[in-house]
């Protein structure tokens, strides 16, 4: 009897799990074939692919003028911010020395007055020549192929929010190590924006790559399979996707230049990304072109 009752059991069981099965496999499948594409049309543009650069204001060419020997300061010309030119007067010593701007240029530091006593080696002006700014950038040991002398480039002023133009000038090939790691330092002349100071920090674009008249699509068309091969998805007419191999050039990160396997005003898709679990990828079911 208790034999009986078991067995009853079980099949009840079994009877219940075929009904959930035949209840919820529907519903995966559907699950599957309902995964939304989204389209694209492959366009006609231009692409370009920059390296981007960190780094500062610079100004070339300052004087600094020390005392010669121990002494106190009888006279002073000048003021700070002052604007000099070369043979002006600055500062008279007592010991008679008279002490002259060597170059044209603003004081940008004076800090001794009148009485002041100066030991030998002391600082008693800094003249620099705001008008003539350039900016320097480190470029690690990975990216010197961006660094050309004559290379034209971007500069972005961070603190006043403005760009400029900039050529690369000079490029030093004597490593600096950090890390495991060497840079080199790049200098770049600048026009640059009105209230920029010697210190200022900068971001510098130069161009890595560039492609006109290129078919284009946007980077998230193009997939990749396991062999890191790129493929994007076609459409029959009747609601069935299929994957088609495809030949990639460059890519921004936002478009990816096309070379093989589409023409301009084709269609592709790719699937939303919170369906993109859901497709299946058969390798051997490729498209036109697969190789």
């Amino acid at each position: 009897m208790r034999r009986s009752v078991r067995k009853k059991v079980i099949w009840a069981v079994v009877a219940l799990a075929a009904v959930a099965a035949l209840v919820l496999l529907p519903r995966v499948i559907a699950g599957r074939s309902q995964a939304r594409y989204i389209s694209a049309t492959v366009e006609k543009g231009s692409l370009t692919v920059t390296f981007s650069f960190t780094g500062h204001i610079i100004a070339p060419n300052s004087q600094t003028i020390t005392a010669a020997s121990p002494s106190s300061v009888r006279e002073v010309y000048a003021s700070a911010n002052d604007t000099v030119t070369k043979g002006d007067r600055l500062l008279r010593l007592d010991d008679g020395t008279i002490v002259k701007a060597d170059m044209d240029g603003e004081v940008t530091s004076l800090p001794v007055r009148k009485g002041d006593y100066v030991s030998a080696g002391k600082t008693l002006c800094v003249i620099t020549d705001l008008t003539r700014l350039e900016v320097e950038i480190a470029v690690d040991e990975y990216d010197v192929e961006a660094v050309q002398v004559g290379k034209q480039v971007s500069v972005h002023v961070v603190a006043l929010d403005q760009d400029c133009g900039g050529v690369i000038t000079a490029f030093n090939k004597q490593a600096s190590t950090a890390a495991q790691v060497s840079s080199y330092t790049a200098t770049i002349a600048v026009d640059a924006p009105e209230h920029t100071l010697p210190g200022m920090q900068v971001e510098v674009t130069m161009v890595k790559q560039q492609v006109e008249n290129a078919l284009l699509l946007p980077a998230d068309a193009v997939r990749f399979d396991e062999e890191n091969k790129p493929y994007v998805y076609i459409e029959d007419g009747k609601g069935n996707y299929s994957a088609m191999r495809i030949g990639v050039g460059i890519s921004d990160g936002r478009l990816v230049q096309v070379t093989d396997n589409l023409a301009a005003g084709d269609t592709v898709f790719y699937p939303e990304k919170r369906t993109l679990q859901m497709i299946p990828m058969q390798m051997g079911s490729f498209g036109r072109g697969g190789n």
